[in-house]
């Protein structure tokens, strides 16, 4: 073992800095983190909201989690579809992915799964308000899941695509 040793004791070595074609390039402070996690706390605030109500009787109504609230001339039973999950779990997802951008951890494989995840959480708010069974009407929760997650899904594209 014969290597040259610096005057501090430890053998020899450089530490260069990263090459270009080592570093992720999504560097610097992102305005559009910033809006997806914007987007995923009106999403998430959405879910305690009315989602769904009877639309002869707006007093018996579903909110996001589906709790629901029955009428005296009317009682609810929810059995509808699950989707309106994704929506919640997108904005965790996604505010998560932001908070990695924010804190400069956020790579060029995360691009896709982050475009993915946007597209399906806007689909998932458009069948939340627009998917809605006879009888019942949208309301104002549906309506914000859906905005929340049209910011999420424009910020979010900004995000993976827009390197600084």
């Amino acid at each position: 073992m014969n290597q040259p040793y610096a005057p501090n004791g430890f053998p020899n070595a450089t530490v260069a800095p990263a090459a270009e074609s080592e570093r992720s390039g999504f560097e610097g402070f992102s305005i559009a983190a910033i809006g997806v996690l914007l987007g995923a706390a009106v999403s998430i605030a959405s879910y305690f909201l009315t989602w769904y109500y009877v639309t002869e009787d707006p007093d018996a109504k579903v909110d996001g989690l589906t709790r629901v609230t029955n009428s005296a001339d009317y009682e609810v039973e929810f059995s509808g579809s699950r989707i309106h999950w994704l929506v919640l779990c997108a904005a965790v997802v996604l505010g998560g992915v932001a908070i990695w951008r924010l804190i400069g951890k956020y790579q060029a494989n995360l691009v896709r799964p982050t475009l993915i995840i946007s597209a399906l959480s806007v689909a998932a708010g458009a069948a939340g308000v627009f998917l809605v069974n006879d009888g019942f009407s949208a309301g104002t929760g549906a309506y914000l899941a859906l905005v929340g997650a049209v910011i999420m899904a424009a910020s979010g594209a900004v995000m993976a695509l827009a390197k600084k």
